[in-house]
């Protein structure tokens, strides 16, 4: 069997490591309120990845950038990191990606303009992860606020295949 990764979540909410049940924001477990303490367990045992969601930036109020850029400055030289929430823009991908990210995840950004992923180039292959979050068959972007009436895998056949690196697909009403 081919060697396979265990991608632990963080989804960080006010500063605080939180799980969310089925994508309700009013309805949360905290679960860790040191989050570098909580990326230092995922390395003690033995993740070489963590998936770090800025719930926060996907409803666009406010952000956990300061966390983000600690857990970065502490650990990125034990641990990859994949980061999504609020990346909407070239802009925050190159930012994020210029701070040592390893990989982006676009949800809102694939839908709404797929041709800024487009248009990325070779520099971004293996950086980037298309989110698909579909609640009742239909897909979600704005930090799940909003329903679109379209196929959930549609957006893969605008989009240059060479640049995704993954895909993560959420069912939002298994989510938590």
């Amino acid at each position: 069997m081919d060697k396979f990764h265990i991608y632990p979540a963080i989804d960080i909410k006010n500063g605080k490591c939180v799980r969310l049940l089925y994508g309700n924001f009013e309805s949360e477990t905290v679960y860790e309120t040191d989050i570098l303490k909580q990326v230092e367990f995922f390395i003690n045992k033995g993740c070489k990845w963590v998936h770090i969601v800025d719930l926060n930036s996907a409803l666009s109020l406010g952000n956990n950038e300061e966390i983000i850029l600690n857990i970065i400055e502490n650990f990125n030289k034990d641990i990859k990191i994949q980061l999504g929430g609020g990346i909407r823009s070239y802009k925050k991908i190159k930012y994020w990606l210029d701070k040592g990210i390893s990989r982006v995840i676009v949800s809102t950004l694939a839908y709404e303009n797929p041709d800024i992923i487009n248009s990325l180039g070779k520099d971004y292959i293996n950086k980037i992860v298309l989110g698909i979050d579909v609640r009742k068959n239909k897909v979600s972007i704005n930090g799940w606020k909003h329903q679109l009436d379209l196929n959930p895998f549609s957006i893969i056949n605008r989009l240059d295949k060479t640049l995704i690196s993954s895909i993560i697909y959420t069912d939002i009403e298994r989510d938590g």
